[in-house]
């Protein structure tokens, strides 16, 4: 306990490493529990001693099952940065400019390690050495043959130029057959994470870039809180500080993407700039730090030249942050007004086009619309949401500039009324929206798990969109479930409820609108879907949907869809799903529940269209 009541945990974190006088164990001479691997805690790295060592950055590894299947290790290492390198010792050269796939098969490599550890009565400990060859060579992987035991993973892998070309990281496994499974290790089958990867990743390092420490901030949640409350109040000054205090203990990367967005909507884009610019380094797939660092470019008027707004426009509906994409659009002037405000298929959507609309509005000088517009915004979010403290820091900087320009005091004081009638409304605001959000999460939160069958995430679906009717996202998967059941005639309801929405193309229209002519082909209604499908070609401005259309008209042949999907599975599970529902329409079963196995094939399975595939192969299958 701390002297204000509450518990804390203190702890200690110790390193050993199997080098120069990293660590003795003593010799195991004895079998006595007590003298068994007692380390010398002078000699090892720890959190509370002299700072030799520090962890530099952990590497990112994939997290979705697509990433994981084309890069099976993982990217699992870390860089650690020492004080010193010991005398008389070199480091290894890293072959920085090798690519995996280029290296010849039998290739002769050595792998260094240190099989079984320390167990020596030598006061040196020996690295290992062992001789082998490539075997197979892919992308993210190299198979050597080269004998790989535990302690040697993390080690080296070197060819003949005496450069590293890959790090060790596992050996491959088989299951011996019999009435209980045994997995035995092949040893002389060892899997190697290209080095590659690691070099990249040490050359950011190395540029100044930050990367995330490994270390987990259990507290993280109840700093983050003590930002908020502050910032909600709308003390900036004293949640910028506090952020400031926190992020000298901690380095996790929701601490800092909140401290870089209370800076922001303090107006301190100097410092905002460079924790987005931190956040992004150690997650190069957050598109709101991204999307942030292209507004403050945009803010200074350097937009034209921000690499951020490229990165983002390069995003396309393959991407979940494809929206970033649309309000850099948006605020390089490409989208008429009148017609972006209707480009939301979300209340997240909609919100974040209003508080784009009023920037567009201040650069304008035009105080009465930023108000107008960012009210609303206040208003419908909640402080789960960071676009609330945006459009209330920009909401609040606004009225204060309008409020010391009013020099009439009786308008002054008018205005004044105007304002505190708004901070009661926002006040009486807060109740509603907190029982509309309590009533939304566990439903939400059931929604998200995986293991819940089809028909009860319909249900849900059902329950959720009587609360959010407008809910475009809500609405596809909705459209998809019925799908999943055959229930052809609330599908096609649930598909013109969503496409009637006024919205940009997203991968939400795409999918549903070449839906919609796949179940009226479904429902025996081929001329219909026929015509829904010609007018789905000619509306639609995406190249790889347009194919898919051309094709199911007869226009295009499968082989060639499927060949030109490639090996991107988006396409291929996009493209196989359209293919396979066709061919159920046509009363082709054994030529749709094909389609439908190559779709499982892209390992999409964060997608709507994948769960889809495995519902229609079951049905299918129960139906032969």
């Amino acid at each position: 306990m701390n002297q204000h009541g509450s518990l804390q945990l203190g702890y200690r974190v110790f390193l050993w490493f199997e080098g120069e006088k990293a660590f003795k164990r003593l010799p195991r001479l004895s079998n006595s529990a007590e003298l068994d691997d007692i380390y010398g805690l002078s000699l090892a790295f720890r959190t509370d001693g002299e700072p030799r060592l520090t962890i530099a950055g952990v590497a990112r590894s994939p997290d979705r099952t697509w990433q994981l299947i084309s890069s099976p290790l993982k990217d699992d290492f870390a860089v650690l940065k020492i004080d010193h390198v010991p005398e008389g010792l070199h480091p290894l050269p890293l072959d920085e400019k090798m690519e995996a796939l280029t290296v010849p098969k039998l290739s002769p490599v050595i792998a260094l390690g240190f099989p079984l550890g320390s167990r020596t009565q030598e006061s040196i400990v020996n690295v290992s050495v062992t001789q082998g060859h490539v075997r197979r060579a892919f992308e993210n992987l190299l198979q050597v043959d080269t004998s790989i035991h535990r302690g040697n993973s993390g080690g080296p892998v070197i060819d003949i130029y005496g450069k590293v070309i890959g790090i060790a990281s596992g050996v491959a496994m088989e299951w011996l057959s019999g009435p209980v499974p045994v997995p035995t290790l092949l040893s002389d089958m060892g899997m190697v994470l290209p080095i590659n990867k690691a070099v990249g990743f040490l050359q950011e390092l190395k540029a100044g870039k930050v990367k995330w420490n490994g270390v987990l901030d259990l507290s993280v949640d109840a700093k983050i809180k003590n930002i908020l409350d502050l910032a909600e109040e709308r003390r900036w000054a004293e949640a910028q500080s506090l952020a400031g205090q926190e992020l000298e203990t901690s380095i996790d990367p929701t601490l800092v993407l909140a401290a870089a967005m209370i800076h922001f909507c303090a107006g301190d884009h100097e410092k905002a700039g460079p924790l987005f610019e931190k956040a992004l380094s150690m997650d190069d797939k957050n598109a709101q730090a991204r999307w942030m660092l292209f507004l403050i470019d945009w803010l200074a008027g350097r937009s034209a030249a921000s690499p951020y707004g490229r990165d983002l426009l390069a995003l396309d509906w393959r991407s979940p942050h494809e929206f970033f994409g649309y309000l850099v659009r948006v605020l390089e002037g490409k989208i008429a007004e009148d017609a972006f405000l209707q480009g939301g298929y979300t209340d997240y959507e909609r919100q974040w086009l209003r508080y784009v609309a009023a920037l567009v509005a201040d650069r304008n000088h035009d105080t009465t619309r930023v108000e107008k517009l960012l009210q609303p915004v206040v208003l419908a979010t909640g402080r789960e949401n960071w676009l609330h403290f945006l459009a209330l820091a920009r909401l609040e900087k606004t009225q204060q500039q309008k409020l010391a320009g009013i020099e009439d005091p009786e308008a002054h004081r008018q205005y004044q009324v105007q304002l505190d009638q708004f901070a009661q409304e926002f006040q009486q605001s807060r109740p509603e929206l907190a029982e509309r959000q309590a009533l939304l999460a566990p439903l939400l939160a059931q929604l998200g798990q995986d293991s819940l069958a089809p028909q009860a995430k319909r249900a849900l679906l059902e329950q959720i969109l009587k609360i959010d009717p407008a809910d475009g996202d809500l609405l596809v998967a909705m459209v998809f479930y019925c799908a999943m059941e055959e229930d052809w005639e609330p599908t096609l309801q649930y598909a013109h409820k969503y496409l009637s929405l006024n919205g940009r193309e997203n991968a939400g229209r795409l999918q549903v609108g070449l839906l919609a002519a796949e179940i009226l082909l479904n429902m025996g209604r081929k001329e219909e879907a026929l015509a829904e499908l010609d007018n789905y070609l000619h509306t639609t401005e995406e190249a790889w949907y347009r194919l898919i259309a051309q094709c199911l008209l007869g226009r295009e042949t499968a082989e060639s869809l499927v060949e030109k999907a490639g090996e991107s599975p988006e396409y291929v599970l996009s493209g196989r799903v359209a293919l396979a529902l066709w061919a159920e329409g046509s009363g082709e079963k054994i030529k749709a529940i094909d389609h439908y196995r190559e779709a499982l094939g892209s390992y999409m399975d964060d997608m709507i269209e994948y769960v889809f595939a495995v519902e229609r192969i079951k049905r299918l299958r129960q139906k032969s």
